[in-house]
């Protein structure tokens, strides 16, 4: 523990990253958020040529949604 003289201001201090730790920061993140599974387990109902609906395969053996509550 560290004693501060009464009436004394305790200003922050910080040190910003360095370019190379921020790279490493987000190395290390990238990677554990590409291991994320995306997958979209509801419908997006359209029309048959809308070429803009996000049509998926369901992955198999996965749950509908509305099966799963």
């Amino acid at each position: 523990m560290v004693a501060i003289p009464a009436g004394a201001q305790q200003l922050p201090t910080a040190t910003p990253a360095s370019t190379q730790e921020l790279q490493a920061t987000y190395d290390r993140l990238l990677t554990s958020i590409e291991k994320i599974p995306i997958f979209d387990n509801h419908g997006h109902p359209g029309f048959a040529d809308d070429p803009d609906v996000d049509a998926m395969a369901s992955v198999p053996g996965s749950v509908p949604l509305r099966l799963s509550l």
